[in-house]
């Protein structure tokens, strides 16, 4: 139960800033758009790729594979409109 609550707890941490964040990467004085995202990105697959790596079982087939590589593009597709909105609508 302990796990759950700290899991729990670290989603909301993180959620819970993602927009403020977003909005101070691309404020005035920031980072350029892309810059920015591909920093978080890139931190961010820093900080999961020890956990992925363990991770069992992985996908075998090429079906799986493909799906996943859909889903990891359209999310960053989504960061993307994230950050273009956050940096043009006011």
């Amino acid at each position: 139960m302990r796990w759950q609550v700290a899991a729990y707890a670290v989603c909301a941490l993180i959620w819970g800033t993602t927009f403020f964040a977003i909005r101070v990467c691309v404020g005035p004085a920031a980072y350029p758009l892309y810059e920015s995202l591909a920093l978080r990105f890139g931190i961010a697959a820093l900080i999961l790729l020890p956990f992925a790596l363990r991770a069992r079982p992985w996908p075998r087939d090429r079906r799986t594979w493909s799906w996943l590589i859909v889903a990891g593009l359209l999310d960053a597709l989504g960061y993307v409109l994230v950050y273009e909105g956050e940096q043009h609508v006011p």
